[in-house]
């Protein structure tokens, strides 16, 4: 009878310093598994509270094979690398696995300066063994599943009907582009973050969990967005749609050392896999920007991620200063889209005390469609042309066109008006927030372009448009953007703006 080939242990102890992430790597030998009938690696992680851990396996030649991540303490669920598809988990490839050397490497950072115990050394352990000769240091937490790729493709019982309501004769349906699930720092794993999206009517939403690329999904008849949030030491951004060719980020745990010009190379590299990209959290230390000013190169942003968290203590000053940043790239002939994002990682954490507690699209970003259901496509097509607005349980309305009698305003955000020379000198706008909102009122709107605010107004809470006139610089070109300010003067939502431009200087 042959023995089954014994699991493997690596580690060590992670002293507590700057808050960076460190670098670990080592050896293991695998031997040819065909003879014990395996063919499938089962991989876990066993932390300290207070460790940060990002794990790649990769195989004799060179080949990477799995990623993990583990944020919190315990033992991490298995996760497989096989040469089935379906039993491979998320962030594997699939494959034989060849004896020989094969190579695991970590980022390790430990944060427990943070926490309450204290700054203190902290141990952590990876085990690689064979599937069924684990080491039996329990089998992890049974909410943490580490899922195969098809796991989540079931049917979902009695989805909430999507939200999706109307302004300017279009369809506007909600969704939130950023929220962490158990395969990163999260609570809820995939299908329960699921079934709260659709209990919320969200007819899209995205999983970004830090170095944990999720493949695009239909879930419930909702768009499932694959997406990642890259966390590095200049800033996080996620990366939304398509995966790479080979479904793996390469050097994951490496990006967790990533200067500006390393997230230059990522951003080319993802915007030419076909993927969004969007800043999140830009001035939220200590996961803000550091790279100076929004690029402008071949490999920008597409978007900006101005409201995030918003019941983080925090969360006004950042949003405020994100706002900022968005208004002086759009000064600059910058086209980058704003968005929103939850930043969901759970219904009871501490830093979420206000306001009863962090809840998945709180904000909610509203893109417009046509019909649902929406593909990835139609959701990540709609953001990228700007055609979105953001709002904490409302929808922001504007329309804007010329200020002729008897005419309409019928440009939504995202669209661009043509002004003919005969117009007045004056653009007629529609400003709103649908339906009623659950933030402190009354709501104050702010219709603001290149040269700053150019008008304030008392939003109605009926679900009424305010009508107005707003004069028209003495430039060729620009821009006209709302948005929507609470009873305290916090920012509680906003649109992407309206570009005009005189009829002379249209293309």
């Amino acid at each position: 009878m042959t023995s089954r080939p014994a699991a493997v242990s690596f580690g060590g102890v992670a002293p507590a310093g700057d808050l960076s992430f460190r670098i670990a790597t080592g050896t293991f030998v695998l031997p040819d598994l065909a003879p014990s009938g395996d063919g499938a690696l089962s991989v876990r992680l066993a932390l300290e509270r207070g460790l940060q851990v990002l794990l790649e396996v990769l195989d004799p030649d060179g080949r990477l094979r799995l990623q993990v991540i583990r944020y919190k303490a315990g033992v991490s669920p298995a996760a497989i690398v096989s040469a089935d598809a379906a039993r491979t988990s998320l962030n594997a490839r699939t494959g034989p696995l060849p004896p020989g050397d094969w190579t695991w490497r970590a980022a390790v950072r430990n944060v427990s300066p943070l926490d309450a115990g204290g700054p203190r050394p902290l141990r952590w352990t990876g085990t690689v063994a064979p599937l069924g000769a684990e080491a039996s240091d329990g089998p992890g937490d049974p909410d943490d599943a580490c899922p195969a790729a098809e796991s989540l493709e079931r049917a979902f019982a009695a989805p909430a009907a999507p939200l999706v309501l109307r302004f300017g004769g279009e369809g506007w349906a909600a969704g939130d582009l950023h929220q962490h699930t158990t395969l990163s720092d999260g609570v809820l794993a995939p299908d329960r973050l699921a079934e709260a999206n659709l209990a919320a009517g969200h007819s899209f939403f995205a999983f970004a969990d830090h170095q944990v690329l999720q493949p695009p999904r239909t879930l419930g008849g909702a768009a499932a967005l694959g997406g990642v949030e890259l966390t590095t030491p200049v800033g996080h951004f996620l990366r939304l749609g398509p995966l790479p060719a080979d479904g793996l980020i390469p050097d994951a745990p490496g990006a967790a050392f990533a200067d500006c010009a390393d997230l230059a190379r990522l951003r080319a590299r993802f915007r030419a896999e076909g993927a969004l990209l969007v800043l999140c959290h830009p001035c939220f230390p200590p996961w803000h920007w550091r790279c100076g000013a929004l690029p402008d190169d071949g490999a920008p942003f597409d978007a900006l991620e101005i409201l995030c968290d918003p019941t983080h203590p925090g969360a006004a000053d950042a949003a405020e200063a994100a706002l900022a940043l968005w208004t002086d790239a759009l000064s600059r002939g910058s086209r980058t889209v704003g968005v929103g994002g939850s930043d969901y990682h759970g219904p009871a954490e501490g830093k979420h005390a206000a306001d009863g507690g962090a809840r998945p699209g709180d904000p909610t970003t509203f893109v417009r469609c046509a019909a649902l259901p929406l593909s990835h496509d139609d959701v990540l097509s709609a953001i990228r042309a700007g055609r979105a607005a953001v709002g904490r349980g409302f929808l922001p309305g504007l329309a804007v066109g010329p200020a002729v009698p008897g005419q309409h305003p019928d440009r939504l955000p995202g669209d661009v008006l043509s002004v003919p020379p005969s117009a007045p000198a004056a653009l007629a706008v529609r400003a709103a927030a649908l339906p009623a909102p659950s933030v402190p009122g009354p709501l104050r709107g702010e219709l603001v372009g290149a040269g700053g605010i150019r008008l304030r107004v008392a939003l109605p809470v009926d679900g009424s448009a305010a009508v107005l006139s707003v004069p028209l610089p003495d430039r060729p070109s620009g821009w006209l953007r709302l948005d929507v300010r609470d009873g305290e003067g916090r920012l509680a939502g906003f649109t992407n703006p309206v570009y005009w431009t005189r009829e002379e200087n249209a293309p």
